[in-house]
């Protein structure tokens, strides 16, 4: 029997990976990072902090299954906010 693979924007993986908020990598293997990272790639900046109860003015990033605030110039994490089930949601 073949390995049934889906469409996903991460290419072809099997469907429970598909699903996932880093599509096509098992959990557990999502980086996390910690006060003092740097976050260069593979975030997406979350716009409208205030609409999810976070600062206004801060700068908030998604990566991975964690919200992060994180230093607008240098990208440097600040602070981890949580997961992200439980603070877009």
């Amino acid at each position: 029997m073949q390995p049934v693979f889906v469409k996903s924007k991460a290419g072809n993986c099997p469907p429970g990976l598909a699903k996932k908020a880093v599509p096509c990598v098992p959990p557990g293997q999502a980086k996390r990072y910690r006060v003092g990272d740097f976050i260069y790639n593979g975030y997406v900046r979350i716009d409208n902090p205030s609409r999810y109860g976070l600062r206004r003015n801060g700068y908030y990033v998604r990566a991975g299954d964690y919200v992060y605030q994180v230093n607008r110039e240098t990208h440097e994490v600040l602070n981890l906010i949580g997961a992200v089930v439980d603070v877009l949601n």
